[in-house]
């Protein structure tokens, strides 16, 4: 297609276009532009007549001139030859906009006929499109935003739908950066032809699109996300959101990604914010409440604020509009961000107007000027726009205090005065020193004054009390040095003041922070058993995480599990990362705690589980926090009134009896070469080598215990610091209650191990202990921060006090090693990379702390971006794969960080720019590599695919991998096997305990369980070549535990290659719900109603495809992902069968999956049924009178076996007979939706499905709809309109 620019010359410097990128997308699109631009009305008709060419586009802009557009108007009517006529929506625009008289209203309300009208606010002469013969012509609006907004949104998706080279696009936006300063900071890829980076200008934002045409899509896609990565590295937090819709689609994403609803309370806004948001949010799952008045009429006491406060400041006021917020914020509700908003209206005249968004007591505010806008209209539009974005900063820092903010309460009392400056203040300080050389006036020097030199008597007063303690010239040499000592003792005195200030502020800081976390763990806990919380359908929540942990992941992603000990302060969160130091001196969230956070060891896995569960804690021995009163286990007498410990993990609640605890040793010098190396045992692999760390830890345990342990069981090993020697660790190691085994232990059968092993050193534990206790406090010597290079060392020392205490010494750690190193030892530091670190020192008597700050620069160039030599990787288990990072711009020097989404998929082990990455279980998981202060990352996306199954190497397993059910309630549980044709023998079925009862069932793979008593079993099947499956089954008592009017649902991830085949594990509560099953694009993979997946098979790209679980009656759903392995390694994210990849539609599919319909309407569907032979293709003739981009459509069969159907209509004939083929079409904006049904009749013959990939053959555009026709078999089909 051509694509012609025709047009009066206005005088522009962008040229005919509102903005010069427009015509660079239209190239990258693969479209020959030509620009015919016009000096009068004469030559404007002659271009019109020339670029009427067959398939042509002609794009005429206006110019805001009402004669030259009418001009055009004209121009446009007379080269499509159609009649003008008078438009009734134009004239009422034009009567409404316009100081016209009424014949000018009615000459430029002519249009062409059958033309279709844009609506617009703020060009005079609204835009149109007119079909010619075999042309197309676009008439633009003259306002350049209404202009942009066209093509941006409108023709630039219909031109890439047709287009020979249709681009893959990213679209960013951005709101607080002028366009111009966007220009200047992005001048280096804008410039470049690929990708194409354009940026367009709305009143309250930015817009950039990033496209690429490349023929290849993933290197397309490579190119747009690479440089859609280096402009946020670039803009920060400037970017509101990527491929969204708007700001109030972003803050919806977030608020709902954080579990957080919102307050809207506005004044002379008529409501407009809570409209606006209401479009993204029909069914209110987001909006708490809606308070809405008019200045003049304001009654703040609905909202829980006190009228005085509207009386005091006037309704239009930042303190009104803060206390709106604050007031709408502070409901019932937990997590209510309120949103406040104050306008003029023609009653209550100002020029200013403010907004604002509270949540939990965090304000932020903002004032808008009058002046700075054309009409009332425009700057409420903006206020909305600003409030959201206000809003959008409180979400994505929350629950931190974001830069800008300030107290809700004293913005209510202070206004605008509380809101902090975002521009530096650059005041500079005037004489407040004076150079040594310059005299003040008026003061003479005593040589001056001719006063004698001998000594003069002290003066009275207060100048006499300053000359008796500071040393001066009239002292004798005796005094001064008395004074000099005494003062340095003041200071010492002083400086451990403030040390023990600070010291016990950091303990009053972490004490508070571990009390919130386990309150908020206890009203989760609460929560639950009240039946109020249910996560089972939250999008971005792991489906398969228990519900009380939902408000800890949303902190830190990181979190695990759960540890407790009844009566003692073990109560914590327990984290775990690819790094084992990393949380060695972070909190739970991420910030510096001396007290760190108790962390799983790296290898093992929760998920699966490993045999043993390690898990690490600091002795805070000085106020007996974190893992300290795990020591008590040293008494018998404690273990009797303890015998168990509670770990929950994120996928399971766990109860472990206690089998022995014992001190050991870390270095092999303190036992004769030996070391128990405890925390190298996660999984054995044998029955042997289990045995064999189980004896070891009975023979050193302190106690022996009744506890008996099997080779099966799940171990939780917990390990903490002890200091009867240098080194020295205390470790308790227990096992999980088993499924129907009685929790209790008969505690008085335990008693003390005289025979337990104790390393060497350990008999010097008697006169070491004689030492302990007298180190009341530690201070690192020198200052509290230090500034270091790559490559620099020092050696810090430290001081215990009192001075005189028997143990002097102290361990050395650091916060950060990628930063800096350090000796534990010796305190010698080690700057190896750019970044901040803490170095903290641990007094070996008593476990005093205390720490520093040392930043270290890079030698070289400052960094600004990061990049991963790959984009994306495929692994089997066990295999490993070396990712390199690549500092920008070259010879950049700064610490890295790596790490794994999901260490329980793939485990990531960094050493600076390197790193290997190792793959553990299939599924799929992200590789993170950042720089130490967070501002550069990059991402590799690592797929872990298992062995597949053939008919050689079957593989079993039960369709539901946990199962609830009630006494006395019989269940059927089918066993899937795959291939399904595999010969796997007989198969038996058994139970672990009497809480269920097991028989055949109607086939070879069938069992009928049914619940006998309250309890947890686990269903085995076994087949006679040897393969193993299980399923863990609850049983419950009738009316007993949570009850909830919506069925649970879970369902796991899978990962196959092309022509695998694999039964999904799902999980559904109540049993005996109906569901059904769907796939997102089943050429690709396929699912029956028993949830067993088929895929293509041959596959170039790696594609993902969603498999939707639902309830028969639609009350609940949820998603999982099926990622079949493309054979060129390449990927294609929800890819179709023609390579589209449209993240819009995903979006608008995954909304009306949800339930966001509006009301049945009219949307102008229709549809014709087909014929099709077996193994052939066929495009449904489907229309709809909506443009492209403003409507979904979903198609369906009523029956798979005889007709497939794909969401483009492209139905493909299965098996002989006729199937039912269901299209709904859904408009995007309201959510209103049509549905029509038609008849599809199969026949045979063919070559069998799936023989022919059906391709593009011919488009025809016309308005507002595209059609595309397909050529099958050479029967080509034609159609006008």
């Amino acid at each position: 297609m051509k694509v012609y620019i025709v047009g009066v010359e206005a005088g522009s410097q962008k040229g005919l276009l509102a903005s010069p990128y427009m015509e660079k997308e239209l190239r990258v699109l693969g479209y020959d532009v030509e620009k015919f631009p016009s000096r009068d009305i004469g030559s404007l008709n002659r271009s019109f007549q020339a670029c009427a060419q067959s398939q042509a586009l002609i794009l005429c802009p206006l110019t805001g001139n009402l004669s030259v557009d009418a001009a055009c108007v004209h121009a446009a009517a007379q080269a499509s030859q159609k009649e003008l006529i008078e438009s009734e929506e134009v004239a009422r625009h034009l009567a409404k906009r316009g100081k016209l008289s009424q014949e000018q209203i009615e000459e430029l309300a002519l249009m062409p006929e059958g033309a279709r009208i844009f609506p617009c606010h703020r060009s005079l002469i609204p835009g149109f499109e007119v079909a010619g013969d075999e042309f197309h012509i676009v008439v633009l609006p003259s306002n350049p935003e209404e202009q942009t907004s066209l093509f941006f949104s409108y023709l630039f998706q219909i031109l890439n739908k047709t287009s020979p080279t249709p681009c893959y696009s990213r679209v960013l936006r951005i709101m607080e950066m002028g366009f111009e300063q966007a220009q200047e900071v992005l001048q280096d890829l804008t410039s470049k032809e690929l990708p194409c980076v354009a940026i367009y200008e709305k009143r309250s934002e930015l817009i950039i699109r990033i496209s690429d045409n490349d023929s290849n899509r993933q290197k397309a896609a490579e190119r747009c996300n690479e440089a859609m990565r280096a402009i946020v590295q670039r803009l920060g937090t400037h970017v509101y959101g990527i491929d969204v819709n708007g700001i109030e689609h972003a803050l919806a994403l977030k608020c709902a990604k954080k579990n957080i609803r919102i307050a809207f309370a506005e004044s002379g806004s008529a409501g407009l914010a809570a409209k606006r948001f209401h479009n993204v949010d029909k069914d209110e799952k987001l909006i708490y409440s809606v308070y809405q008045c008019q200045p003049e009429k304001m009654d703040l006491e609905k909202i829980g604020i006190n009228d005085k406060i509207g009386k005091t400041f006037g309704p239009v006021s930042a303190n009104v509009t803060a206390a709106m917020a604050l007031g709408a914020s502070k409901q019932e509700e937990k997590d209510i961000l309120g949103l406040g908003l104050s306008l003029p209206n023609a009653a209550f005249k100002s020029r200013k107007a403010y907004v604002a968004a509270v949540l939990n007591g965090v304000c932020m505010m903002q004032e808008l000027d009058a002046g700075n806008y054309h009409s009332l209209t425009q700057m409420t539009s903006d206020a909305v726009a600003k409030l959201f974005n206000l809003a959008r900063k409180l979400v994505d820092s929350y629950p931190q205090a974001p830069e800008g903010s300030c107290d809700a309460e004293e913005a209510v009392l202070e206004g605008m005065g509380v809101v902090p400056q975002t521009a530096a203040l650059s005041l500079a300080e005037n004489n407040l020193m004076e150079p040594d050389n310059h005299k003040k006036k008026g003061r003479k020097t005593a040589k001056e004054k001719n006063l004698p030199q001998e000594v003069k008597k002290a003066p009275k007063g207060f100048k006499g009390i300053l000359y008796r303690i500071f040393p001066n010239r009239d002292d004798s040499g005796f005094d001064k040095v008395r004074k000099i000592l005494m003062w340095i003792c003041v200071c010492v005195f002083m400086g451990s003041m403030i040390y023990l200030i600070d010291f016990g502020a950091q303990n009053r800081k972490s004490q508070a922070n571990l009390a919130s976390l386990q309150d908020e763990m206890a009203q989760a806990e609460k929560d639950i058993a009240d039946g109020k919380v249910n996560v089972s359908n939250i999008e971005g929540y792991p489906n398969d995480y228990l519900p009380k942990f939902y408000s800890f992941y949303q902190r830190n992603e990181d979190i695990k599990g759960w540890i407790k000990i009844d009566d003692t302060n073990v109560n914590f969160p327990v984290v775990q990362t690819s790094d084992n130091d990393y949380y060695h001196r972070l909190g739970f969230d991420k910030e510096y705690d001396y007290y760190g956070t108790p962390y799983i060891d790296y290898e093992c896995d929760v998920k699966t589980p490993s045999t043993n569960i390690i898990i690490y804690g600091h002795n805070i021995r000085n106020d007996g926090q974190m893992f300290n009163d795990l020591t008590k286990y040293k008494q018998l007498s404690f273990y009797k009134e303890h015998p168990t410990v509670s770990f929950d993990s994120v996928y399971k609640e766990g109860t472990y009896k206690i089998i022995g605890a014992f001190i050991t040793n870390t270095e092999a010098s303190h036992d004769n070469g030996n070391v128990f190396e405890y925390n190298h045992f996660v999984n054995a692999e044998t029955e042997e080598e289990f045995n064999e760390f189980i004896d070891e830890v009975r023979r050193r345990s302190i106690f022996d215990t009744p506890v008996d342990v099997e080779y099966g069981d799940e171990l939780l090993t917990l390990s903490t610091c002890t200091y009867e020697f240098k080194e020295a660790r205390f470790v308790v190691v227990a096992r999980r209650v088993r499924d129907g085994e009685d929790a209790s232990v008969d505690v008085d059968q335990a008693v003390v191990n005289e025979d337990a092993y104790y390393p060497a050193v350990y008999a010097d534990a008697a006169e070491y202990a004689k030492k302990l206790g007298q180190v009341k406090s530690i201070t690192i010597d020198g200052k509290r921060e230090l500034t270091m290079n790559v490559g620099d060392t020092t050696t810090l020392t430290a001081k215990v006090s009192p001075s005189d205490a028997a143990i002097q010494s102290c361990t050395w750690d650091s916060s950060n090693k990628a930063v800096v190193t350090v000796d534990k030892n010796t305190g010698l530091i080690t700057a190896v990379g750019a970044g901040t670190a803490q170095i903290t020192a641990v007094a070996d008597d008593g476990g005093y702390v205390d720490n520093i700050t040392i930043t270290v620069k890079g030698s070289g160039k400052e960094l600004t971006g990061i990049t991963l030599d790959s984009s994306s990787v495929s692994l089997k288990p066990e295999e490993t794969k070396t990712l390199t990072a690549t500092l920008q711009p070259e010879g950049a020097q700064a610490s890295l960080t790596w790490k794994s989404s999901d260490d329980s998929i793939v485990h990531v082990s960094g050493n600076e720019t390197k790193a290997e990455i190792k793959g553990i279980n299939a599924g799929s998981a992200e590789i993170t590599v950042a720089s130490s202060d967070g501002k550069y990352s990059a991402t590799c996306k690592v797929t872990v695919t298992a062995s597949g199954a053939d008919e050689n190497n079957p593989s079993i397993v039960f369709a539901q991998s946990k199962l609830s059910l009630t006494v006395g309630q019989p269940q059927n549980i089918k066993l899937s096997v795959a291939p399904a044709n595999a010969d796997i023998g007989t198969v038996s079925f058994s139970s672990s305990s009497d809480a269920i009862s097991v028989q055949n069932g109607y086939s070879n793979t069938d069992v009928i369980v049914t619940a006998q008593k309250a309890g947890e079993a686990v269903l085995t099947a076994t087949t006679s070549t040897g393969l193993q499956a299980s399923c863990t089954i609850t049983v419950k008592e009738e009316g007993s535990g949570e009850t909830t009017d919506k069925a649970k649902l879970s369902v796991n991830q899978l990962v196959l290659n092309p022509g695998e085949e694999a039964q999904l594990q799902y999980s559904v509560d109540p049993a005996g719900t109906e569901i059904v099953w769907s796939s997102s694009n089943p050429r690709i993979a396929d699912v029956d109603q028993n949830g067993y997946v088929t895929t293509i098979i041959s596959l170039d790209q790696t594609t993902e495809v969603t498999i939707t679980m639902a309830t028969k009656d639609g009350s609940a759903s949820t998603q999982t992902t099926v990622t079949v392995m493309g054979t060129s390694g390449g990927s294609s994210s929800g890819s179709n069968n023609n390579g589209n990849n449209n993240q819009n539609n995903n979006n608008q599919n995954n909304n009306n999956q949800n339930g966001n319909q509006g009301a049945q309407s009219d949307l102008g569907l229709k549809a014709k049924g087909a014929s099709v032979e077996v193994g052939y293709d066929k495009w449904l003739d489907i229309y709809v009178d909506r443009p492209e981009g403003d409507v979904t459509v979903v198609c369906s069969s009523s029956d798979r076996s005889i007709a497939r159907v794909d969401n483009n209509g492209i139905v493909t004939g299965v098996g002989e007979g006729t199937a039912t083929i269901t299209i709904t079409a859904t408009d995007n904006n309201t959510g209103e939706y049509q549905t029509v049904t038609v008849p599809v009749t199969v026949t045979g013959g063919g070559y069998g499905y799936g023989t022919n990939d059906p391709t593009p053959d011919e488009f025809w555009f016309f308005a507002d709809r595209w059609i595309w026709y397909k050529r099958i078999n050479h029967n080509k089909k034609s159609r006008k309109q």
